[in-house]
């Protein structure tokens, strides 16, 4: 892996946060989240600077789907 982590998204549950990191990695996009979190405190989604637009399509997208 070659480049900076940058934020893609927050989301609220672990569970959210794992859920997007999967189906990220289904495309080949590397997807992190920081360790453990406090109470309260959002997830943050973190993707490789030159995977941000795809994974900010693939996201868009997902929420899309989930809408319908």
């Amino acid at each position: 892996m070659t480049g900076q982590l940058v934020e893609l998204t927050q989301v609220e549950t672990s569970v959210e946060a794992e859920v997007i990191i999967s189906m990220l990695s289904a495309y080949a996009i590397y997807a992190y989240t920081p360790g453990m979190k406090g109470r309260n405190e959002p997830f943050f989604i973190l993707v490789v600077d030159a995977d941000l637009e795809d994974a900010k399509a693939l996201l868009n997208a997902a929420n899309e789907d989930a809408g319908d």
